[in-house]
């Protein structure tokens, strides 16, 4: 009945609508008729034929003036009538808007009754789980999740055994790596032992533990090998003499602390005078006089060094 009613609104919209604008086209004309009814209005200076004229044309005019008023004034009513039926045509929708929600709602309530009532028969239909049934199921989960651990221990060797053979995998390329350090460190040894050799020198070079090269001298038995850091400075004058001696070259001069002159014994002082009279080198080491008094130096050569003491300073 609702949509009837719509439809029927509708169709009364149109004929309004249409009706409006015959009225519009109706007011235009009316405007035009009167400016023509201005136009015919007699003059003074018109004659009597002319006057009647305009008279007659004047009242047909009018007649239509009066036509198009009441056509106006039925627009007028129309219109209102318009606004009315637009009224209802807006609560018809309103109504049909309501009408279909509730024609959806009815719908949706109907399929969900539908749903329910197949899941109802799909649960009907399940059979019943007893208790032994319950028990089953428990002990099966038990010895899932027993597997799922054994599964985790299992997995977690896996990984350690991976890390192992990982780690040993490192471990023997650090054993090459090591082992080519050590080859390369006897190498050098070697090569720094020779170059010293060729200074004149019997001082050796050798790695430690930790890689750093270290200087060896022989003991006086030649047993065994100690550290030349651990030399008093005297015997570490004579080991390094023939160093300076061949760094200046003949006519070269070259100094030492005193003290290491006064660490040597008699035959270590002979051997140093001797080395540096052979070479033409000149040795100098010299100390203040703790009794003061004007400077002097003393020659010391292979003639004399048996009664030198070694006192104050010396010269070779």
């Amino acid at each position: 009945e609702l949509k009837a009613r719509h439809q029927e609104s509708v169709l009364l919209f149109d004929a309004v609508k249409r009706r409006k604008e015959d009225s519009d086209k109706a007011s235009l004309k009316l405007e035009r008729l009167l400016r023509q009814k201005g136009e015919l209005q007699p003059s003074e200076f018109d004659g009597e034929e002319l006057k009647r004229n305009r008279q007659i044309k004047s009242d047909v005019l009018q007649e239509k003036i009066d036509r198009a008023e009441e056509i106006r004034d039925q627009i007028s009513r129309l219109q209102e009538e318009l606004e009315t039926v637009e009224g209802e045509i807006e609560v018809v929708q309103k109504d049909i808007e309501v009408i279909d929600a509730n024609y959806r709602s009815i719908s949706d309530r109907e399929n969900l009754a539908k749903k329910l009532e197949e899941d109802i028969a799909e649960c009907r239909s399940v059979e019943t789980v007893t208790a032994e049934d319950v028990d089953k199921a428990k002990k099966g989960c038990d010895d899932l999740i027993q597997q799922i651990s054994s599964t985790d221990s299992l997995n977690e060797k896996i990984q350690q055994f991976k890390a192992l053979l990982y780690c040993r995998k490192e471990v023997r390329v650090c054993e090459e790596k090591a082992k080519s350090l050590r080859q390369a460190g006897k190498d050098a040894e070697g090569v720094l032992t020779e170059t010293i050799k060729e200074l004149g020198s019997e001082i050796e070079v050798q790695f430690d533990r930790e890689g750093n090269p270290r200087l060896m001298v022989h003991s006086e038995d030649r047993s065994r090998l100690i550290f030349f850091f651990d030399l008093s400075k005297g015997q570490k004058l004579a080991y390094t003499l023939p160093i300076a001696i061949n760094a200046v070259g003949r006519g070269g001069v070259f100094t030492f602390p005193q003290e290491s002159w006064e660490g040597l014994d008699g035959v270590n002082r002979s051997m140093v005078v001797r080395m540096c009279c052979e070479n033409g080198v000149i040795a100098v080491t010299g100390e203040c006089d703790e009794e003061g008094g004007n400077l002097r130096a003393e020659v010391i050569t292979t003639e004399n060094i048996q009664e030198s003491t070694g006192a104050a300073g010396g010269e070779a």
